[in-house]
């Protein structure tokens, strides 16, 4: 009996040691050079919202009429900030924490419904994959809901399967936890209605009356919410710049969780796969928290996938974490609880092949502690010294605030900065861009920037000196005139070029009806084409994408000359992707958007960003050409396409990079 306390007591060492290292080095990777993780752009955005003289314009201005989430994160962040300041490792502080307790509420249900080791698997997994240490590193409602989500079916759990201990306590700390998950993210709120409902299969019943009311209490807890509820609803969703998601969504997801690692795939199987020889002996009496474990997650995902293809795109990495601890329980839940070596081996192997990867392949502590907009500045900088400030014009398209901020941090004045304004034309743009008299240009921008506004400013200064790359932020430098020190970098920025004066047929370019080449007006060469009023569409381009570019990150760039005899009319530049006959993308520039004046020849642009299309497919056609809707009249000259690189690191923290 002596014998069998001390072996228990053993276990439950090695058990609790185990998870000390693994909180040990969970804390680690969230707090390594912690002062010098930057805000992210969503991160600025709640912080600006946060500043307010009163409650009531925060909420007004703070979330009802700019937010889409709920009010509870800007509440929190307002007072943190009124309290201990606005820097970015105290307002990240919280969710940290936050990030390190979801592991502790992770191991400890998949323990409680399961057994140590699938607790310890569950913990190991959670503490070291880039997905759960940077959304520790960001303060919003994500890893706070996470937690929340945790904590709630921490004391959901006590009321439904241990109604008898502690009932009232643990009712009410599900009540005031439930209503927490509905004020901090719209997913959390329908993670805790998913809980709330699942109870009602499994409470028994005399404490059904009770459980009915606590879930009333949760609603109406919720009410003085209710009518920023609305107001968001109304407003819809993030369509504007994130696309409706892909079949494929979610094994691209379960990529990114794995680091776009062999390695970390075959350690995944491999430690699953042995959960079926080392398996546990209670299946049966467990079987009720897999069904629950893969039905939360599953039910996110498919209630996100539907509603974004359906009605308005939402589904994100970001919020399939609050029930992603669940996928992972289920996946290592066939366990039994296996000895102390072997228990040590998997979680070591687990935790080494992750950090390794995070830091390695990943490149975590490199890309994510480095922002865009202090580079572009930083940068800047250095460009001013080596070429003089007096020959660079430096024109920022980035958020002015965000800017401000950073300018600020340097002790710099904004001055001889010019920025994109929101305002813009592209004709404005580019009347802009002809005004420049320096022989450069910096051009710096984050975020969603006009891809259009790059080959206006390449028109003018068509010789690129330098080029930086940073997650979702570019820093160019362009000259008017070819140097030395520019001409092979050049090289290497074009993939492809093909270009149509209407001299004679290439690879590539469709045969057109010779009696539209007219030869007494013309942009370059002796000819030009004339799209006469019967002609609504001219397809001059079409080619295999493959063969164009190297990598999603490339961007294809369209353009031609346009020349209207009388006023200046309307029709498009277009460009379609396909799939056999599935239309992939589909876009167009306006004449009218780019030609201001009647009797002179003018440039229409089109950009194609490949990385922003998501694009799964192979053996996809580009075809251009030129849409008269209107059935007007003009003349075209110099249409060109051309391939150039890209950023590779524009999404970087998400996406495979290598």
């Amino acid at each position: 009996m002596g014998f069998s306390k001390n072996k228990e007591a053993r276990v439950f060492g090695i058990n609790n040691i185990l998870l000390f290292l693994i909180l040990i080095v969970a804390a680690a990777l969230r707090f390594y050079r912690y002062p010098e993780i930057p805000f992210t752009y969503d991160e600025f955005s709640a912080w600006f919202r946060t500043q307010f003289d009163n409650f009531n314009d925060l909420i007004y201005y703070g979330v009802k009429t700019t937010d889409t989430h709920p009010a509870g994160v800007q509440v929190f962040e307002y007072y943190w900030i009124k309290a201990f300041g606005g820097s970015e490792p105290v307002v990240k502080f919280p969710f940290t924490v936050m990030g390190l307790l979801s592991i502790l509420l992770s191991y400890k249900i998949a323990k409680k419904w399961f057994n140590p080791t699938v607790g310890l698997l569950t913990a190991a997994f959670l503490s070291s994959i880039q997905y759960m240490v940077m959304y520790s590193q960001i303060a919003r409602p994500y890893i706070s809901g996470l937690f929340l989500s945790l904590l709630m079916v921490w004391f959901w759990d006590k009321v439904v399967f241990e109604s008898r201990r502690n009932h009232i306590r643990n009712l009410i700390g599900y009540v005031i936890v439930s209503a927490l998950c509905a004020y901090n993210h719209h997913f959390t709120l329908l993670f805790a209605a998913m809980v709330g409902f699942t109870g009602l299969f499994f409470i028994k019943r005399e404490y059904l009356f009770h459980y009915i009311i606590g879930g009333l209490l949760i609603f109406v807890l919720y009410v003085p919410h209710l009518s920023i509820f609305f107001v968001q609803l109304n407003r819809g969703g993030v369509e504007s710049w994130l696309g409706k998601p892909v079949p494929g969504f979610f094994f691209q997801f379960l990529n990114y969780v794995l680091h776009y690692s062999l390695a970390m795939k075959a350690i995944l199987i491999i430690v699953i796969a042995l959960s079926f020889i080392m398996l546990s002996k209670n299946l049966k009496q467990s079987n009720k928290y897999r069904i629950v474990s893969l039905g939360w997650f599953a039910a996110t995902y498919l209630i996100g996938y539907i509603y974004s293809v359906k009605v308005n795109a939402l589904l994100q990495y970001s919020i399939l974490i609050f029930t992603f601890p669940f996928l992972v329980i289920f996946a290592f839940s066939f366990f039994k609880d296996v000895k102390p070596l072997v228990k040590s081996i998997l979680v070591s192997a687990i935790v080494i092949l992750s950090v390794y990867t995070l830091i390695e392949k990943r490149k975590h502590y490199q890309y994510f502690y480095t922002s865009g907009y202090n580079e572009i500045i930083k940068e800047s900088a250095k460009t001013w010294e080596i070429l003089g400030k007096e020959n660079v014009t430096t024109l920022f398209g980035t958020n002015r605030k965000i800017q401000d901020y950073y300018l600020e941090k340097h002790n710099m004045k904004d001055e001889g900065f010019s920025y994109i304004d929101s305002n813009y034309t592209f004709t404005s743009f580019r009347k802009f861009i002809s005004t420049v008299k320096t022989p450069y240009i910096i051009f710096g921008h984050a975020e969603n920037i006009v891809p259009e506004y790059l080959q206006i400013i390449q028109n003018k200064f068509p010789y690129l000196v330098e080029k930086k790359t940073w997650f979702t932020s570019d820093f160019q430098v362009f000259s008017k005139k070819e140097t030395d020190f520019n001409s092979q970098l050049n090289q290497e920025e074009v993939i492809f070029k093909t270009g149509n004066g209407f001299e004679q047929t290439q690879y590539g370019w469709s045969a057109v009806d010779e009696n539209l080449i007219i030869d007494t007006i013309y942009n370059s060469g002796v000819h030009s084409f004339f799209i006469d009023k019967n002609t609504e569409y001219a397809a001059f381009f079409s080619i295999p994408l493959d063969s164009i570019i190297e990598n999603q990150n490339n961007i294809v760039q369209i353009s031609v000359a346009a020349y209207f005899p009388d006023s200046v009319l309307n029709m498009s530049l277009i460009s379609e992707i396909r799939a056999g006959d599935e239309l992939i993308d589909w876009r167009d520039s306006q004449f009218r958007d780019f030609v201001s004046r009647p009797n002179e020849w003018q440039n229409v642009y089109l950009s194609i960003l490949l990385s922003d299309l998501k694009i799964d497919k192979k053996g996809l056609m580009l075809k251009v050409g030129i849409w008269n809707n209107k059935k007007q009249s003009c003349f075209v000259d110099d249409l060109e396409i051309k391939t150039i690189k890209g950023n590779e690191l524009i999404y970087g923290l998400l996406e495979d990079f290598e």
